[in-house]
């Protein structure tokens, strides 16, 4: 007979990799991530949230499509640092935010930075 222990511990994995497919409720909306992906940091510090994940492949492309996610949600974009894979924003909330990508220095592959400080009012 199987025990329930042995029957938790059969989807253990499952609920893990469910649970790293979730973004912060604070990342904007609209705003997708490469699947699969794995969870490097996810912290707040005061009103300061960091959010990377690690990815396969290039997320440059996708860069564009975030910024016109954020552009229709209504906010301020600056993209003079596009050319390093940066997309800076800002309004609805934060003072200020940005995606970045980068290839990863301690994993392979990729990293996505969503990082955003709250407007203080």
């Amino acid at each position: 007979m199987i025990s329930r222990l042995s029957l938790a511990l059969c989807f253990l994995p499952i609920l893990a990799i469910a649970q790293e497919q979730t973004l912060p409720d604070w990342v904007p909306a609209g705003i997708t991530l490469p699947e699969p992906f794995s969870i490097v940091q996810d912290m707040t510090i005061g009103s300061t949230h960091i959010f990377i994940v690690n990815v396969a492949d290039d997320p440059r492309d996708l860069l564009p499509e975030w910024q016109r996610v954020l552009e229709e949600a209504g906010y301020s974009l600056d993209t003079r640092m596009l050319f390093e894979q940066r997309l800076l924003f800002s309004g609805n909330g934060f003072e200020t935010a940005q995606i970045t990508t980068r290839a990863s220095e301690e994993l392979d592959g990729f990293d996505i930075q969503i990082d955003a400080k709250q407007a203080t009012e």
